[in-house]
Parts: C-alpha cells; structure tokens; sequence
C-alpha cells in the first residue's frame, strides 16, 4: 500500500507570522501522520562598496560579524520552531538555505514531495510589496501546489 502521509511545509521567518501560521497547523489542521518541513530561506544583502560619493564601506571583518549575528538569530529561530515540533511529537525536518526565498520554497516542496505549503506574509504596504515583491504571491504562481497564507495579525480590526 502507498505511503498516504501527508507532507506540509511551513516557510519560517522571524515574523510573529510564521509562529502564528504553525499553531493554527497544529490547532486546525494536523494529522498523526503528518511530515513537517520547515524551511528558512536567508537573502544574503549585498556586501557594500566604497564610492566617490559616498565613500564609507563596511570592511569584511565588520561584514562577517553582522553575518554571524544574522546567523545566530535564525539559528534560534529555527531551534524554537524545532523544539515546537518534538514538543508535540511532529516528525520533521529542517532546511536552512540562502537564495531567493520564493525560488528555493519551490525548489524543495518539490524535491520533498510536499503536498500543500502554509505560510505567514509580512504585512507589506503596496509600495513596499510593488518594490520587493511578495515571497507568498511568488510561492502561489510558481509552485503548483495548495498553498495557505495567514495574512498578519491585525489586532481585531
């Protein structure tokens, strides 16, 4: 008989978004028989360059250390999210990759066989959302799965 367990991916960040996406998984929608991955994609920024103009440049050693800290923080992240899922006996997995967040989110739902992602959004205005995109509308176009958005919380209103 084919194996009939159901496999969700669960995007984290370090928005209260993504703590909100999971308790509702966990409250509403979970089965015994549920594979949980979650998986935290990090957009490395660009290093900074001296200019004429502007002429200040961080120096690879002050570059390095803000990276470490960057790292440390979504170290934590990850390990809260982790310790949520042996808490509440989830089997899961963890991926922690660098790229773009919507390309990479695609990439592995596919390789992991996912069969439906939730994910929490930023709460971008228009403009901002116009200039950086939306990882969510990216992860709804491109992936060719269900996908669930928790939109932010708006403190009742």
């Amino acid at each position: 008989m084919a194996d009939c367990r159901r496999i969700v991916m669960i995007p984290i960040d370090k928005s209260g978004n993504s703590k909100r996406i999971f308790e509702w998984y966990f409250n509403k929608l979970r089965k015994d028989n549920d594979k949980v991955i979650l998986i935290h994609v990090y957009t490395v920024p660009l290093m900074s360059t001296p200019t004429a103009r502007f002429g200040y440049s961080v120096s690879l050693t002050e570059w390095e250390g803000v990276q470490s800290s960057v790292d440390k923080e979504i170290l934590q992240r990850i390990s809260e999210f982790e310790e949520l899922c042996r808490g509440n006996n989830l089997q899961f997995k963890t991926i922690y990759k660098t790229g773009e967040p919507g390309v990479v989110i695609c990439e592995h739902a596919h390789r992991e066989h996912v069969s439906l992602i939730l994910m929490g959004t930023r709460g971008l205005g228009k403009f901002a959302r116009a200039l950086l995109g939306s990882v969510s509308k990216y992860v709804i176009l491109h992936s060719g799965l269900p996908v669930l958005v928790m939109p932010p919380d708006t403190g009742g209103k």
